[in-house]
């Protein structure tokens, strides 16, 4: 034993400081030592003096709170303005309301037209919708007969239980209607400006989604889109989102999660609008005004750590980790209400959120729309949407008369993976997936000489003359507006618009001529 007196403990206190005490909110003790009162009264004063390992930087910015200030008054200055994000399609009937919505469009990223599509297509969609189905998974259904029959009157849900990847459904959790990918092999193939084309079954596209927007009821807000965005353009290749949250959930169904924060960002590689109808219940898909802006990105770049706009593709936004910026996104996004239309352009923060019970009110910029009441995955709530965005296409109208024969028999560009990617037509692929559950999907052979079928005549050995590519393409797609919609030019006085519509298009393609 030894001992140790008090007088040198005192004296190695000098030489090894103890560290103080706080309080769990921070503060100094009450009985801090005279020579540390000391000190804070200085301070206080003006007249501090350096201690060891003491700082005078400043504290680091705050780019999530200068990004909330931010959109704030991005909003503000639209009150004050008393510019609207938010139309009623039906009442947007002249060539000046039309050009006030299209300035407002390339100012402010994005617009919703209320009232787009009718619910009666809506209905015919489910039905389009369950029919491409059956035919997409027909091996999956061949001995569930009253699946099928389900599917054809439109009931979406009673396929629920197939949805996940070893019954070949791509990207499952994210709820599109989408399959998984074949062997390189295995793809019919088309010779688009000697580039070799793998295509892959997608009816969706030609069946529903564009059947949906050239419906009788939906002509004028086509009209519409077509003015505001590219007359000579084409409706990218995509597909469909159904999406429920069922509870209680089927023990064979893939959890279909909700879409993050993110942004679809183009850059120069392509000039797209994106746009979407929808028949979505309280889970919606929400849209942040005033972050398309150049000064917006540049704060999530700081609030990210890295340059998130140098490259193309896909910007997940980093709100996970960060429950300050995920807040200040969703008190400030807003999303469309059901039958309507939104068109955004690339750049523009939206994910999948609740909605507030009700919509915001007329004197509100985004009258009509609703707001963010957080991020919950309600269940059993609808998400049906239909994506239709338009781009000017890279390829030549031969070549888009090949692709759009290919897509009314079923087939659209092959999307995952690296197939496709060093081709002329890759650019215009704006639908491409990546996904960590990819398993290439069994086919039989049956079905296989079923996909190869689809490409006679324009197939890599084939090569039709231009004048017979022609006569096949009026033949096949028998509607001169279903032809402008897959890119291939036509006279607008062909496209069965109204006159007041057609003059509307007539005025502006001038200016789509790009």
């Amino acid at each position: 034993f030894f001992f140790i007196s008090r007088s040198t403990i005192r004296s190695m206190a000098s030489f090894f400081p103890l560290k103080k005490r706080k309080e769990p909110d921070g503060r100094e003790p009450e009985n801090m030592g005279a020579a540390r009162k000391q000190q804070k009264l200085n301070e206080s004063e003006g007249n501090s003096s350096e201690v060891p390992g003491s700082s005078d930087s400043p504290a680091p910015p705050d780019f999530v709170s200068q990004l909330d200030t931010l959109l704030k008054k991005y909003k503000e200055g639209l009150t004050e303005a008393g510019t609207k994000l938010c139309y009623s399609s039906q009442e947007v009937r002249k060539l000046e309301q039309v050009q006030t919505l299209k300035e407002t469009l390339e100012q402010h990223g994005f617009v919703i037209l209320c009232d787009a599509i009718s619910k009666k297509s809506i209905e015919q969609a489910k039905c389009k919708i369950g029919q491409c189905i059956c035919d997409l998974w027909s091996e999956t259904l061949q001995e569930e007969p009253e699946i099928r029959e389900r599917l054809k009157n439109g009931d979406l849900y009673c396929f629920q239980r197939f949805r996940n990847a070893s019954s070949g459904q791509g990207n499952a959790s994210f709820g599109y209607y989408y399959l998984q990918y074949l062997q390189d092999t295995e793809y019919p193939k088309i010779n688009i400006e000697g580039d070799e084309i793998s295509l892959d079954h997608n009816p969706i596209h030609a069946k529903v989604n564009l059947d949906l927007i050239s419906h009788e009821d939906n002509k004028h807000s086509l009209a519409i889109m077509l003015a505001l965005t590219h007359i000579n353009g084409m409706i990218s290749w995509d597909s469909v989102k159904f999406s429920t949250n069922p509870r209680p959930k089927p023990k064979t169904m893939t959890k279909q999660a909700m879409t993050p924060m993110h942004i679809d960002y183009y850059g120069d590689e392509i000039h797209r609008y994106q746009a979407i109808d929808n028949e979505d219940a309280v889970t919606k898909l929400f849209f942040v005004p005033g972050t398309h802006s150049e000064e917006a990105h540049e704060l999530l770049s700081k609030i990210a750590g890295k340059a998130l706009f140098t490259s193309h593709g896909y910007k997940r936004i980093p709100s996970g980790s960060n429950e300050k910026l995920t807040k200040v996104l969703w008190k400030h996004a807003i999303a469309p209400p059901p039958y309507s239309r939104v068109i955004w352009k690339s750049g523009t923060i939206h994910f999948e959120g609740e909605a507030s019970k009700r919509p915001l009110p007329p004197d509100d910029p985004f009258a009509g729309a609703y707001s963010c009441c957080g991020l919950k995955d309600s269940p059993n709530a609808q998400r049906l949407r239909f994506v239709i965005g338009n781009h000017i296409p890279t390829i030549n109208q031969e070549s888009l008369m090949k692709l759009g024969i290919a897509a009314e028999r079923g087939l659209c560009p092959a999307v995952y993976g690296k197939v496709n990617k060093q081709t002329c037509v890759h650019p215009n692929i704006v639908n491409r997936k990546t996904t960590q559950y990819k398993i290439p999907r069994k086919i039989s052979e049956a079905k296989l000489q079923y996909l190869h079928d689809k490409v006679k005549e324009i197939s890599s050995t084939e090569n039709p003359e231009p004048s017979k590519l022609k006569d096949l393409a009026e033949k096949e797609i028998s509607s001169p507006l279903k032809r402008l919609l897959y890119g291939i030019q036509q006279p607008i006085e062909s496209l069965g618009f109204s006159e007041d519509d057609t003059q509307i298009l007539r005025a502006l393609m001038p200016a789509d001529k790009e």
